[in-house]
C-alpha cells in the first residue's frame, strides 16, 4: 500500500528562482551583443556615405577655385553664382545632399586648418566639432 501513495502523487518540479534568472541573464546578454554587431555596420556605412559626399563637395570646391581663383565663400557658390565672371558652373547640382548621414549640415571653413586653402568636414555622429569622430576633406580615408 505505501508504494501506491507515492506513485499515485508524484512529486512535481518546476524551475527555480536562480535558474531562471540564469536564463534571463543569458537571453539579454545574446540580445545585447547583437544589437551592438548590427550597429557597427551601419555605422561604418553612414561613415563612409558621408566621406564620399564630402569628398565630391572637394572637387566642386578645388573646380570653382579654378574658374574663379578663390575658395567660394561658402558652399552655396558651388550652385549659385555669388556673382564671379569666371564663375562656369552650377559644380554641383541643386540635389546634392547638403548634409551628412546624421542630418547635420556639412561644416566649411576658408581658409583651413594647417594650411590648407579651405576645409569641408561632418562632425560626425556625436555632433561636436573637433572630436575623434569628425569626418573632413582633409582625410586620405576613413
Amino acid at each position: 500500500m505505501g508504494k501506491n501513495r507515492r506513485n499515485r502523487h508524484p512529486q512535481r518540479r518546476g524551475f527555480t528562482l536562480v535558474e531562471m534568472m540564469i536564463v534571463l541573464f543569458i537571453v539579454v546578454s545574446v540580445l545585447a551583443l547583437a544589437v551592438m554587431n548590427l550597429q557597427t555596420p551601419r555605422l561604418q556605412a553612414q561613415r563612409r556615405t558621408t566621406f564620399a559626399t564630402i569628398k565630391i563637395y572637394d572637387d566642386a570646391v578645388n573646380m570653382f577655385i579654378l574658374d574663379c581663383g578663390t575658395p567660394p565663400e561658402s558652399l552655396r557658390a558651388l550652385v549659385d553664382n555669388p556673382g564671379y565672371d569666371s564663375w562656369a558652373g552650377p559644380y554641383l547640382k541643386s540635389s546634392a545632399p547638403s548634409t551628412d548621414a546624421w542630418n547635420r549640415e556639412f561644416q566649411y571653413a576658408v581658409p583651413g586648418n594647417d594650411g590648407r586653402e579651405f576645409d569641408i568636414w561632418s562632425v560626425g555622429p556625436d555632433g561636436q566639432s573637433g572630436t575623434d569622430d569628425d569626418i573632413g576633406s582633409w582625410m586620405n580615408r576613413i
